[in-house]
């Protein structure tokens, strides 16, 4: 179980990660763009 969970935490964070580094790769994009 704790393992499942620490899989399910770090599954999580990297998945934010991911958005994150999208949406700041997409502003960089607009701000260039404007």
């Amino acid at each position: 179980m704790i393992r499942l969970s620490f899989v399910l935490v770090g599954g999580s964070i990297i998945i934010g990660v991911c958005v994150n580094l999208k949406i700041n790769t997409i502003g960089k994009a607009d701000k260039r763009v404007s």
